[in-house]
């Protein structure tokens, strides 16, 4: 807290600090997985949080200040789990600076490897919407460029893909290959959320 009054003192208007799982006690079998994927997107420090700064924005750990939170609210067209935050920060971005420190605060809301599946398979509705709401700034990531690709396959196919990658990521020991697997099918349900919003169109 002393940190963020010394940028709040120093005409800062967004400070994000970043999470760490230093001073969490869950730390066995069950929640590894959950451990491991924070590790490849979460814990990150500063100067690589601070090259894509929306990007890391978590509210977990964050000094907003009061009026820009007022003027930016988050958008309520975002319903359940997922992206609310975000894309929050990338309208945000668009107007003030988020810096970023390495000032961390421990998170405590560990989850195991099946609710982290679950919270993902939940969160694809916002992710379209998000994607959605900002093509042209999401249009370079990875897994955009993938599901583009995806796309093209047929919805039946589709479905098989889904129903393969989920046995093998609840069967698989190996916390590496689980989180591929777990990106592969969020990758897969993202295509199949797509083609379906394209045929109700």
């Amino acid at each position: 807290l002393h940190r963020y009054i010394e940028y709040a003192e120093g005409g800062s208007d967004i400070v994000c600090g970043g999470i760490s799982y230093r001073q969490c006690r869950q730390k066995d079998g069950d929640y590894s997985f959950y451990l491991y994927k924070s590790s490849q997107t979460e814990v990150v420090a500063a100067d690589r949080r601070q090259s894509i700064p929306w990007r890391y924005l978590f509210t977990s750990n964050v000094m907003v200040r009061r009026q820009v939170a007022r003027t930016v609210p988050f958008d309520s067209r975002f319903a359940g789990y997922g992206f609310v935050d975000i894309e929050w920060a990338l309208r945000l971005s668009t107007l003030y600076k988020i810096e970023h420190i390495d000032n961390t605060c421990t998170h405590m809301g560990l989850q195991t490897k099946k609710q982290t599946f679950s919270k993902m398979r939940q969160s694809i509705d916002n992710y379209v919407l998000f994607l959605s709401l900002h093509p042209r700034q999401t249009a370079d990531s990875a897994a955009v460029k993938v599901t583009r690709v995806l796309k093209f396959l047929p919805t039946p196919f589709l479905h098989v893909l889904d129903r393969g990658l989920t046995l093998v990521f609840i069967t698989v020991g190996s916390d590496y290959l689980s989180f591929i697997f777990y990106q592969c099918d969020k990758m897969v349900l993202l295509a199949k959320a797509l083609k379906s919003c394209r045929h109700h169109r």
